[in-house]
């Protein structure tokens, strides 16, 4: 990557993504470019060029484009079914895409992306790995579609593949855009949808592409598992048709543009069980710089809990359709997995030794200070200036000792 830092160092902002396309629609120059960034040695299952696009290139205020970091993208790769081929709808520039051709790289990748500044990326992304691809510039939510790519063994090309149900979905749409319902057989039986955020809008699309049997997984804020009115509606319809999985709750500021914490979706076609297990993983994660970050032992203990699919003290739960109707179809992770631990109750004996610690530091202040005035004859500037500064290390003693006793009586209360 750093051979494409340099070639494109100097070109204004506005003009890299067309630069970038137009180099990789031609043969040569696209062959020169695939070299450079192999030779660079950067290309593993990782997403290279998204900070690039996110730093200079990405419209939040108007798409909301939040791309998926490293360690998320890994956590739905270890989560989906291995298939021969995958949809991925919102691609963005490709991290969830690349994190699951890592594990499966003979697999097809049907990629959906509406941002035409972020196709270049996501096509050089796709296709210096080599990895077999459709790409479509493409509204997930009207269908609307301007344009598409097939990458193989050929290189990068325009062309169309043949539009089937996939048996996996995996998606990181925008958050809670604003947007005006159209009339789509994927939303027909979920109407009226909300127009104040289309979050659902887009699970509805990829719920309509899965197959039967198929897996949806949707990275979300947690709005959707709490809000009301017809966003409710949808999910007791979804709850009703047996389609809602797991719920997994993930820790916050995991993003470079926003640090609000996100959830999991995940949603399956043709389910034999009937439960619904939900997931708190929200303090799985250490934090690194401004960001929180899941490492492998904290991604590896989500994939366990939901494998194992059982109930784990602060951790997970099972939950039964009638109680989420019970409670309204609310699917706010909290009401089902009470993750409170009590703070251990000090020892009251090392408060009391404090205490008396304390007190026999105030009586050898007392002593000092009285000595000192007992020695104090005429106008002695030094003298007094030490008895001022005994006085005021006594306050400081007295609110340490006050501090001390409060919370003694604080843990007395416990009992």
């Amino acid at each position: 990557m750093t051979r494409l830092l340099e070639r494109l160092h100097g070109v204004e902002s506005y003009k890299v993504p067309d630069l970038l396309m137009e180099m990789l629609l031609n043969a040569s120059s696209r062959v020169a470019l695939f070299a450079e960034m192999r030779a660079d040695g950067q290309l593993s299952g990782k997403d290279t060029l998204r900070d690039i696009f996110q730093k200079e290139h990405g419209d939040r205020d108007k798409l909301k484009q939040d791309y998926t970091p490293d360690c998320l993208a890994d956590l739905v790769a270890k989560l989906v079914p291995e298939s021969s081929v995958y949809a991925d709808v919102c691609a963005g520039t490709g991290a969830l895409s690349l994190s699951v051709w890592a594990r499966f790289p003979t697999a097809h990748f049907y990629c959906e992306e509406l941002a035409s500044r972020a196709i270049p990326f996501l096509l050089c992304n796709l296709g210096v790995r080599g990895v077999n691809s459709e790409v479509r510039q493409t509204d997930a939510l009207t269908g609307e579609t301007n344009e598409s790519f097939l990458i193989d063994s050929d290189g990068i090309r325009n062309g169309y593949g043949a539009l089937q149900r996939y048996p996996v979905v995996i998606m990181n749409p925008p958050y809670s855009i604003k947007w005006k319902p159209v009339k789509a057989k994927q939303f027909e039986e979920y109407e009226p949808l909300p127009t104040n955020a289309a979050d659902f809008a887009f699970v509805l699309h990829g719920l309509w592409m899965l197959e039967d049997g198929g897996t949806l997984i949707a990275i979300l804020p947690h709005g959707v598992l709490f809000r009301g009115n017809k966003e409710a509606a949808i999910r007791r319809k979804l709850l009703e048709r047996n389609l809602i999985d797991s719920v997994i709750g993930l820790p916050e500021n995991m993003f470079m543009n926003t640090g609000i914490p996100v959830c999991l979706l995940i949603l399956k076609k043709n389910r034999t069980n009937k439960d619904v297990l939900f997931i708190n993983a929200s303090k799985e994660c250490e934090k690194v710089g401004k960001n929180n970050v899941m490492r492998e032992p904290h991604l590896q203990k989500i994939v366990d809990a939901y494998t194992k699919r059982q109930t784990v003290e602060r951790l997970a739960a099972l939950v039964t359709p009638y109680e989420i109707q019970e409670n309204d179809c609310n699917l706010n992770i909290p009401r089902y997995v009470d993750s409170y631990e009590p703070e251990e109750v000090p020892d009251l004996r090392e408060s009391w030794k404090e205490i008396q610690a304390i007190d026999a530091e105030i009586t050898d202040t007392m002593r000092g200070i009285t000595d000192m005035v007992n020695m104090l004859t005429g106008a002695n500037p030094e003298r007094e200036a030490e008895i001022r500064g005994a006085e005021s290390m006594m306050q400081e003693t007295l609110k340490r000792r006050k501090k001390v006793e409060k919370e003694a009586s604080d843990e007395i209360s416990l009992f």
